[in-house]
């Protein structure tokens, strides 16, 4: 299958120019279901050893095939969580549809002031694979920091929340902390 990561080698075992990375040249990755996840892995493996930029790595691994899956959903948590420091852009386009678990550690990563990501805010406010919002799934006080990163959005989706986030939401607005 030339989707297996051997093929990506020549005799010499350097990357042949299916690899994006290859000097400018453009590439194509390829995709297959039976070699997806070691494809991932070794992905991985070539950020690490810095074979690939590891933020070249990240954005290979956050592109989505026709169904909305990437091979970054493939690797297990603590594996996404190392990935998703190499580049954060990337992440957040698709970090919604990553485990719930890892963007619960997002999340976390941001109130701690670890995550400084642009789009994070909007990040609660897309539909995961299940189509249910994030935010929905997130606790009640998470839902109140986090409502703040994007009060746009979460004025926009209010209505679809529970009565005591809004009602939490009001009591913001009457104590003037919301527009």
């Amino acid at each position: 299958c030339p989707a297996h990561p051997s093929s990506s080698l020549d005799e010499q075992g350097d990357a042949n120019n299916w690899e994006i990375y290859g000097g400018g040249n453009g590439g194509v990755l390829l995709r297959c279901p039976t070699h997806d996840a070691i494809h991932a892995k070794w992905l991985v493996e070539q950020g690490r050893e810095e074979n690939i930029s590891k933020e070249k790595v990240g954005a290979l691994l956050c592109e989505e095939d026709k169904d909305g899956s990437s091979l970054l959903s493939l690797l297990d948590t603590d594996v996404q969580q190392e990935v998703a420091t190499w580049n954060r852009d990337a992440i957040e386009k698709i970090a919604h549809k990553l485990s719930f678990e890892f963007v619960q550690w997002l999340i976390k990563q941001r109130l701690d002031g670890h995550w400084e990501g642009k789009e994070l805010g909007s990040v609660v406010w897309r539909k995961n694979k299940e189509e249910t919002l994030v935010f929905c799934q997130l606790d009640f006080e998470t839902q109140k920091h986090v409502a703040y990163w994007s009060p746009e959005e979460t004025s926009k989706h209010a209505h679809l929340m529970s009565m005591d986030f809004i009602y939490w939401l009001i009591k913001q607005v009457n104590m003037g902390n919301w527009s």
